[in-house]
């Protein structure tokens, strides 16, 4: 029952949820651009995201061979 719940809680949240309008000033691609890639937390964030990406597409590939 608590995992039900819970599916249907998650499930819940991201219909109901409104989007944040914390960068409400970027109002085209290219200030959002320079936005993303001048803030600190974004370039982190991105770094750890293709990291993970570089490493899991190694390991598939030295799976096949």
């Amino acid at each position: 029952m608590k995992s039900v719940f819970t599916k249907v809680t998650a499930v819940a949240a991201a219909v109901i949820a409104t989007p944040a309008l914390a960068h409400s000033e970027h109002n085209n691609m290219l200030s959002g651009f320079v936005h993303f890639m001048t803030e600190p937390d974004h370039l982190a964030v991105s770094a750890l995201v293709a990291t993970a990406i570089i490493f899991s597409v190694r390991k598939v590939l030295a799976k096949r061979s």
